[in-house]
């Protein structure tokens, strides 16, 4: 292979972790993403002027990098070709967009689907908010609104009031009233998130024996899911202001029946934003974790945060469950298909000798009534019903299900 001699030592190290991510190791790509994502990301939004556009081109660029990898030669840097790809892949975005970013004077009356020129990297407070059916508590939240952002908020969503009857009304410019739209809405979703922040401490309260190491990582995990989630959908954007009960916590009732031994090794199919597989990994350092999923955003993405939080024992695969026939300990799955056709689908990767406390086999998290959908397995299934465990009202009917193979 020829390699220029004239590589830094930051392109070396690249290159290590190229050679490695042509063998298909995706931890390797994912370090390399988040080495220069933000680099590439700054870049493209300089292009393209558009928060949202620059997300998507960043994700598609190291998506085009992944799949030409084997086509790079190091006689240039690695940051060079991808530079390259990001540029190139820009360029053609917008020559198909046939338009330049609108300007702000000419910003579409309807603010509710864009910002003018005015640009965030929140989620959209009025999707989050406006769109919420707690109205009580909306009201509680808007009356915290300091002049003039209160009255703008009320004229324009509770009397509907158009741009210019809010400026004739507040005497102010159209313009001025736009913007300070945007800056009361910006503020209302700040002050919504501190309400409705649910902190890791749900979880520390039903997992006192935590280490420091996994109650940082744990503390980190909606950070994280909030910055990748921006990019790919990995969890419901309405549903995040719930991430650490209804994913985290969920996730980690697996441990409430078992707890894993060193060494025990986990499929986690269809593992999707990587659940319950992130989860369990902080709580199972000692335990492999391989989080299977056929979308390639997905597992990239899940690869990139299993690397951020520096999850050494997670190992992540773009595949379909019917394709992959290595043998594990353990099964999970998260609600992705019934439990019959989940079973029959991944028996053949349950290898028959453990050491665990609980026989090898598959552990499933699923809700609602699932009589008449387990009566065909008879005694050889076992159902915890997750309320059991935890207190909150989410888990009422949510259980685990358990069939050794």
């Amino acid at each position: 292979m020829e390699i220029s001699q004239g590589l830094s030592d930051k392109a070396k190290s690249d290159l290590l972790l190229v050679e490695e991510a042509k063998k298909g190791n995706e931890k390797a790509f994912a370090s390399l993403m988040n080495r220069y994502r933000d680099s590439i990301y700054f870049m493209l939004l300089k292009m393209v002027n558009n928060p949202s556009d620059a997300e998507d081109l960043t994700i598609e660029a190291f998506g085009k990098a992944f799949r030409n990898i084997d086509s790079y030669t190091p006689r240039y840097a690695f940051s060079t070709w991808l530079f390259m790809i990001a540029t190139n892949n820009c360029i053609d975005f917008v020559r198909k967009k046939q338009s330049s970013p609108i300007p702000y004077d000419q910003a579409n009356e309807a603010l509710d689907n864009i910002t003018s020129n005015i640009q965030s990297d929140l989620p959209d407070p009025e999707e989050t908010l406006i769109n919420d059916q707690k109205i009580a508590t909306l009201r509680k939240i808007i009356n915290q609104l300091k002049s003039p952002y209160r009255e703008i908020i009320e004229l324009r969503y509770y009397k509907e009031y158009s741009y210019e009857e809010i400026a004739s009304e507040l005497n102010m410019p159209i313009g001025t009233v736009k913007a300070q739209l945007f800056r009361a809405k910006t503020l209302l979703y700040n002050i919504y998130q501190n309400r409705q922040q649910v902190m890791p401490d749900s979880i520390f309260r039903y997992f006192p024996s935590l280490s420091a190491d996994q109650r940082k990582k744990l503390s980190l995990l909606k950070s994280v899911y909030t910055y990748w989630n921006n990019m790919i959908n990995l969890v419901s954007r309405k549903d995040m202001e719930n991430f650490y009960i209804h994913h985290v916590l969920h996730s980690l009732s697996v441990a409430k029946i078992i707890a894993f031994l060193p060494g025990t090794r986990i499929l986690d199919v269809g593992t999707g934003g990587g659940f319950p597989g992130i989860p369990l990994a902080i709580l199972f350092p000692g335990s492999e974790f391989t989080l299977l999923d056929s979308i390639g955003k997905k597992t990239m993405a899940i690869a990139a945060i299993a690397d951020e939080l520096k999850l050494g024992n997670v190992i992540t695969v773009r595949k379909r469950a019917e394709e992959e026939y290595g043998k594990y300990d353990f099964v999970t799955g998260r609600a992705v298909s019934g439990f019959q056709q989940f079973a029959e689908l991944i028996s053949k990767n349950v290898s028959e000798t453990g050491n665990n406390r609980l026989r090898n086999g598959i552990i499933y998290l699923k809700g609602g009534n699932l009589d008449d959908e387990l009566a065909i397995f008879g005694k050889r299934i076992t159902v915890w019903n997750i309320n059991e465990f935890f207190g909150e009202s989410f888990f009422e009917t949510k259980k685990i299900v358990y069939l050794p193979v």
